[in-house]
């Protein structure tokens, strides 16, 4: 596939990413989840459209486990274990699209800026789903993604808007790769 397809989806990943960014700012949880399982999604898409074509890419479909897992098969070197449990936890916003299972099932929600704000998880008597996002994790993750992909992210915000770039770097600890 092209460089074009590739600097396609970067592009949608950060607008993605930095709307996430601002709905976590603005504690709109489930949407942030929402918003940026999609940041993540589109940006590992990015990376694997140097070796698949559209297709192939359309049918990994929304799943994160999946196109993470292909990820880590094309670049073994650079993918992290350390994002395995980020990843597994931001999917499960990926059903929360839609209130059905909210409905069905409820659920424990629960967003943090640092991972030193996270909680423990409790317990509970009946079984409730939990939804946890650290806003810190999700940063370091893009920073990762576009680092493995050779993307230079600041080329990616240098259109945006002053508010856009307030909600990017506002208490965002992996900044640097932005500016």
């Amino acid at each position: 596939m092209s460089d074009d397809a590739k600097v396609q989806f970067a592009q949608i990943a950060v607008q993605y990413y930095v709307a996430g960014r601002s709905a976590a700012i603005s504690q709109l949880i489930p949407v942030l989840g929402n918003l940026l399982h999609h940041a993540i999604e589109v940006s590992l898409k990015a990376v694997l459209a140097e070796h698949k074509t559209l297709r192939e890419l359309r049918s990994l479909s929304h799943d994160l486990t999946r196109i993470w897992t292909q990820f880590k098969a094309q670049y073994p070197t650079a993918a992290s274990a350390q994002f395995d449990d980020v990843i597994v936890g931001l999917q499960k916003f990926e059903e929360l699209r839609y209130p059905d299972s909210v409905l069905a099932k409820g659920a424990m929600m629960e967003f943090v800026l640092f991972r030193e704000h996270l909680g423990a998880p409790g317990t509970s008597a009946t079984a409730v789903p939990r939804y946890a996002i650290v806003l810190e994790d999700i940063d370091e993750l893009m920073a990762f993604v576009f680092g493995t992909a050779s993307l230079n992210p600041r080329f990616f915000v240098g259109s945006m808007g002053p508010e856009g770039m307030r909600c990017l770097l506002t208490h965002n600890r992996s900044a640097k790769v932005w500016q």
